[in-house]
């Protein structure tokens, strides 16, 4: 009886060679790259066009690789033009079949974002909407007390299983219209015309013959909407409302989000994409604002879970998040799945221009804790490229993420009639901050060169856990 091959992906297999010499100490592998890959630098310096190009297109070689060891790229776009780039790339790797796009033009869903949740707790998809709202209050940090955190997910899970119990779709579209129409005070809930007209009444009448009035999760949205928010103070009921609502609402007022991840017609299937597709989200946040971030962060979370959850016996593919302009895209849960997803074979590829960016994306008035998050994520990171920057957050960051090492410090007193020399050794940066500085941004003024310092952990070739390099501009003149 023959037993099935086991599809296992070769980690150790080199991706690149940072010395360009095949030194092992200098090689980047597999293994390497699911550890997650950042990429600083200030605008002009090859982030994109230089460094992402390289390392993208060694990814997408399909040269020598068997099915399963086909990496998956899933690319957020914050530039339009951004496309032709990999556009361009898929053609040049014989990777144009692999192309899966989600575009702001087509009149087709992607999937519906709740729908994948139907048959799981009512938190779950709770935590997925949750995303948008440090979105919605440009960051994190500035939510408030931890007693509307705490009223806004009870109402979002209220609303979710009200949704679930009632035997609707999950949507939310639905989710909106329980919202709106749910009672807001006593005198609504015994108006006999409001019970008439609400949408949400007529949803708790469908679920308690759905479920019967004694199943627990009618209980529980029966009280909360019948016998606990009516009778909130006013103030404090509007203020949880309006939390609920900025989150559901984007799907509402833009058109786009609503035919892309609120419909039940979604063309995307998660198992063809885990075997060695490219996902291009043409949802350009530099165009669409937010509805482009609400949108690809919304995306962001749902794959996040869903790779963590997949079958590596049925889909082994390396998977990679590739995140432009990461600032505008980061969410809490970034984080704990960045802590995971290496044994799930997944990963992300982070590119922005400051660690000053990431502070300002987290935002609140507590910039200890903004810092304490940033720490947390980026040590989460395995390599780290850093180009040209006059940042000095980024470049200080970057040079305590090196680390120090004893040098020797030479000294000398001249006095009247004698003079002296001494030396001491001291304990300093391996790489000073202003050493980013002065890295090469290429053009013909740096001989078509773009410098980079990149970190790890472990040792290269020269003995240190970081190495210079320089990579040579695409389509750059011929050199002498």
């Amino acid at each position: 009886m023959q037993t099935a091959t086991k599809r296992e992906v070769d980690l150790d297999r080199v991706i690149l060679n940072w010395s360009g010499d095949n030194h092992p100490f200098n090689n980047w592998s597999v293994r390497d790259s699911l550890t997650g890959t950042l990429v600083t630098g200030q605008p002009g310096t090859g982030k994109t066009s230089v460094v992402g190009r390289i390392l993208a297109s060694r990814l997408m070689d399909p040269r020598g690789l068997k099915p399963w060891e086909v990496p998956t790229l899933i690319v957020f776009l914050y530039k339009k033009e951004d496309s032709e780039f990999w556009y361009r790339l898929a053609y040049e790797c014989g990777r144009e079949q692999d192309l899966i796009v989600v575009s702001d033009t087509q009149q087709q869903g992607v999937f519906n974002l709740l729908r994948l949740y139907e048959g799981q707790e009512a938190i779950n998809a709770v935590n997925a909407l949750n995303n948008i709202s440090a979105l919605s209050v440009n960051g994190a940090g500035k939510q408030g007390e931890a007693y509307w955190e705490v009223e806004k997910r009870k109402r979002l899970h209220r609303l979710i299983l009200l949704n679930q119990i009632s035997g609707e779709p999950l949507n939310i579209t639905t989710l909106y219209k329980l919202d709106v129409s749910a009672p807001n005070d006593y005198e609504q809930l015994s108006s006999d015309d409001f019970r008439k007209d609400s949408y949400c009444w007529k949803m708790l009448a469908k679920a308690a013959d759905q479920v019967g009035q004694h199943h627990p999760d009618f209980v529980l949205v029966e009280n909360y909407f019948v016998r606990e928010f009516p009778y909130l103070a006013d103030r404090t009921s509007s203020s949880i409302k309006s939390l609920t609502s900025s989150i559901l609402e984007p799907f509402l007022s833009s058109k786009m989000l609503n035919t892309l991840f609120c419909q039940d017609d979604g063309h995307l299937q998660l198992e063809e994409l885990w075997q060695g597709k490219i996902l291009l989200l043409e949802i350009p946040v530099q165009i669409h604002e937010f509805a482009g971030r609400v949108g690809q962060t919304m995306m962001k979370y749902v794959l996040q879970k869903k790779l963590e959850s997949r079958s590596l016996e049925d889909y082994p593919n390396p998977c990679y998040l590739w995140i432009d302009e990461f600032h505008n895209y980061l969410a809490p849960y970034d984080s704990n799945w960045l802590s995971v997803c290496r044994s799930s074979n997944a990963s992300a590829f982070l590119f922005t221009q400051s660690i000053a960016n990431l502070h300002a994306a987290i935002g609140g008035s507590d910039s200890r804790q903004s810092e304490a998050r940033v720490n947390s994520l980026l040590s989460l990171v395995g390599t780290r490229i850093h180009l040209a920057n006059s940042c000095f957050t980024t470049n200080e960051w970057a040079s305590k993420a090196i680390g120090q090492k004893l040098r020797n410090m030479g000294s000398v007193s001249i006095g009247d009639n004698s003079s002296s020399a001494s030396s001491q050794k001291q304990l300093l940066g391996q790489v000073f901050p202003q050493e980013f500085t002065q890295l090469a941004t290429g053009g013909p003024q740096s001989d078509w060169l773009v410098e980079a310092i990149i970190s790890k952990s472990g040792t290269f070739s020269t003995g240190a856990n970081f190495y210079r390099t320089s990579f040579l501009q695409p389509f750059a003149p011929q050199r002498r």
